[in-house]
C-alpha cells in the first residue's frame, strides 16, 4: 500500500515480532494532529484471513470524509504484497447531482419538458387526473410538466440531489408533486398508478437479472389495464457513430464526452468531462448502462 490521493498516509509497515514470520502492521492516519489519536494500527500474519478485514481508520471517519464511510479490506496480492481494497459507490449513485445538470444544460429547456409531456399524455390517451408514476425522474422536469397538465404525479429517483432540485422547480410552478427518494428496484409499498412513464434511458443502470426486476414491479405498481411507457436507446440505430467523441461548448463550459458500445455484453460506457469557464476541470463519473435491441 503506498501513497495515493485518497490515501496519503497510509504507510505499510514489516516489523519483528521475535519470529520467523513475517507480520505486516497497517498504519493509516488522515494527518490532522487532533486526529492522531484515530490511527488504526492492525497487526497481519500469513494465513490470516483478509476477507472482508475492515481497517478502521481516521481518514475514513465521519468528520473526515463521511462520503466513505464504508468497510474496506486488505487483499493479499502475492507473497509479501497486500491491496488496500475501497468498495466504491455505484455509478448511478454518485452521477446525478447538479454536475450531471451543469454538463446537460439543454436539459433544463422547459419547453422540450413540455413537449414531451404532451407527447406522453397523448401516447398514452390519459384521462383527466391520471395518478402517474415517473420512474427515475430526475430533477422533476417531466413530473412537474404532467402536473402542470392536471395529472396526479409520484415523481421517484435515487438522486438526492436532484430532487431538492426538483422540489424548487415544482414550486416555482406551483403545482404539487409526490416526490420518493428511492432506488427504483424497490418499489414496494408505493400505490396504485393509471401509469407509469420512464423516459431518457432511465431502464438499463444495473444487471440484466435487475433491470427485469424493475419491470415485473412496475407491473405489480400499474392498476389492471394501466400502462408503462418506456423509452431507451435502440443500440442498433446508433452503432454506426460508436465509438464517440464530441466536443460542445456551452454556457456552463466545454463538455468532452466519450462513449464506446461493446456488442459482447450490450452495455454502453461513457466519460464526460466539463471544463469550467475559467479552467476549472470536471470529470463525472462514468457510466456504464446496458442497452437493449428491438429483439430483447
Amino acid at each position: 500500500v503506498g501513497p495515493n490521493r485518497d490515501l496519503r498516509h497510509c504507510q505499510l509497515h514489516r516489523v519483528a515480532r521475535g519470529h520467523d514470520l513475517p507480520v505486516w502492521t497497517a498504519l493509516l492516519d488522515c494527518g490532522k494532529r487532533n486526529h492522531r489519536r484515530s490511527m488504526c494500527e492492525q497487526h497481519l500474519r500469513p494465513g490470516t484471513d483478509f476477507s472482508r478485514m475492515c481497517i478502521r481508520s481516521c481518514w475514513m471517519c465521519r468528520e473526515c470524509h463521511p462520503q466513505r464511510w464504508r468497510d474496506h479490506y486488505l487483499q493479499p496480492m502475492s507473497p509479501g504484497r497486500l491491496r488496500l481494497v475501497i468498495p466504491m459507490d455505484p455509478w448511478f449513485e454518485t452521477l446525478f447531482d447538479e454536475s450531471y445538470i451543469a454538463f446537460y444544460e439543454e436539459l433544463q429547456d422547459r419547453e422540450v419538458a413540455a413537449k414531451d409531456a404532451e407527447f406522453v399524455e397523448r401516447a398514452l390517451a390519459l384521462p383527466a387526473g391520471a395518478r402517474l408514476l415517473d420512474l427515475g425522474c430526475g430533477f422533476g422536469r417531466h413530473a412537474v410538466s404532467l402536473a402542470l397538465r392536471g395529472h396526479h404525479v409520484t415523481g421517484l429517483d435515487l438522486s438526492r440531489p436532484l430532487l431538492r432540485i426538483a422540489r424548487d422547480l415544482a414550486k416555482e410552478c406551483s403545482v404539487e408533486v409526490e416526490w420518493a427518494e428511492r432506488d427504483m428496484r424497490e418499489l414496494h409499498g408505493l400505490q396504485s398508478f393509471d401509469a407509469c412513464v420512464s423516459l431518457y434511458t432511465v431502464l438499463g443502470y444495473f444487471d440484466d437479472d435487475s433491470n427485469e426486476k424493475v419491470l415485473r414491479d412496475v407491473f405489480h405498481v400499474l392498476r389492471p389495464g394501466g400502462q408503462f411507457l418506456l423509452d431507451v436507446s435502440n443500440p442498433l440505430a446508433l452503432r454506426a457513430r460508436w465509438p464517440v467523441r464530441t466536443f460542445s461548448e456551452s454556457a456552463t463550459g466545454v463538455r468532452l464526452e466519450t462513449a464506446d458500445y461493446d456488442g459482447i455484453t450490450g452495455r454502453v460506457r461513457s466519460r464526460r468531462t466539463l471544463i469550467r469557464p475559467g479552467g476549472v476541470r470536471l470529470d463525472l463519473p462514468d457510466s456504464d448502462v446496458r442497452l437493449y435491441p428491438p429483439h430483447e
